[in-house]
């Protein structure tokens, strides 16, 4: 597994997180090399693991899932062992063994809430491994894993909006052949549009026009996959804060004006707030007590968690490979 990044890679690494299907020649022209340097790094950063040219529905925007965020408490020694049962669950979108208040966090969806019922009473609690599991619905999602950048001056679309305390697009209904396009791009986000249409049965243009339906209303999202710790970004943290009601507005809204944070939901339970945060040390990410939620009225409790080793995220099992 690659451990440093050249500077040129890191640039093309950085393009693609921000448009994971940028031609071949706005990339050379934004990196002021050829089209074949380009395509030669993009190959190999994909064949040594670096990189993953993927995709997935954002389902807090499928009318019909439910997305629920775990908690567990372990047996001694039993923390890895859960973290690898859930990551294999093909329910669980994301699963990371952690320290702190909790041993295991992950992200459950389900089809419904009557799944939902089963799958917290029965199946879960099941796992062996586990003493206790508590999860809370995600009611509202305003910044993902792909709203970060190492770049503190880029905003993307959706933190802008966070920021800015507006609505996005509604909720779409997305149906069968939107699942096997969105199947279709998460082995490769860069398939080419034709290849899309032969094996979908369709013509490149109804293709295009689900494609831009599903993109517009942010509910497909292409995504450039590498780890933070690559890009100088090697400490995680998950943090969940009690928030007064008629403040959480205000707490969003000052939590997407931090550039560290990468992800940021509304939660149902205890923490009204829940996020990660990205940084460089453990020192930096005390900036997120310190500075980020001690300057901001209304918060009443903080729960922070490091993570230590993901089992599972966007739906892929670390150390799998490209498709492409």
């Amino acid at each position: 597994m690659v451990s440093v990044l050249s500077a040129l890679d890191r640039t093309i690494v950085q393009l693609l997180r921000r448009s994971p299907r940028a031609s071949l020649e706005d990339l050379a022209t934004r990196c002021e090399v050829s089209e074949r340097t380009v395509r030669r790094h993009i190959d190999a950063l994909r064949e040594n693991g670096v990189v993953h040219l993927t995709s997935s529905l954002v389902n807090e925007r499928i009318t019909r899932d439910v997305v629920v965020a775990l908690n567990a408490a372990c047996e001694p020694g039993a923390s890895q062992e859960v973290a690898a049962s859930l990551a294999r669950r093909e329910d669980i979108r994301f699963a990371a063994v952690t320290v702190g208040s909790q041993d295991v966090v992950a992200e459950l969806v389900a089809p419904d809430r009557a799944a939902l019922v089963t799958l917290l009473t029965r199946h879960l609690p099941a796992v062996r491994g586990v003493t206790r599991i508590e999860g809370s619905v995600v009611l509202e999602s305003l910044i993902a894993g792909l709203d970060w950048d190492p770049d503190p001056s880029y905003v993307s679309p959706r933190r802008a909006r966070a920021r800015a305390g507006t609505a996005g697009p509604g909720p779409v209904a997305v149906d069968d052949m939107d699942r096997s396009l969105e199947q279709l791009l998460r082995q490769d986000c860069r398939m080419p549009v034709s290849a899309l249409a032969r094996t979908l049965g369709l013509s490149p243009r109804a293709v295009g026009q689900r494609m831009a339906r599903l993109l517009d209303s942010e509910t497909l999202v292409l995504r450039c996959e590498a780890p933070a710790a690559l890009l100088g970004y090697p400490w995680e943290i998950r943090f969940g804060a009690e928030v007064e009601p008629r403040r959480v507005d205000d707490v969003l809204r000052h939590l997407a004006h931090d550039p560290a944070v990468s992800l940021l939901d509304v939660t149902s339970g205890r923490h009204t707030v829940v996020g990660h945060a990205l940084y460089r040390s453990a020192a930096d990410s005390a900036g997120l007590l310190r500075s980020t939620l001690a300057q901001v009225p209304g918060v009443r409790a903080v729960d922070l968690t490091v993570l230590l080793e993901t089992a599972k995220r966007s739906w892929r099992v670390p150390g799998s490979r490209d498709a492409g």
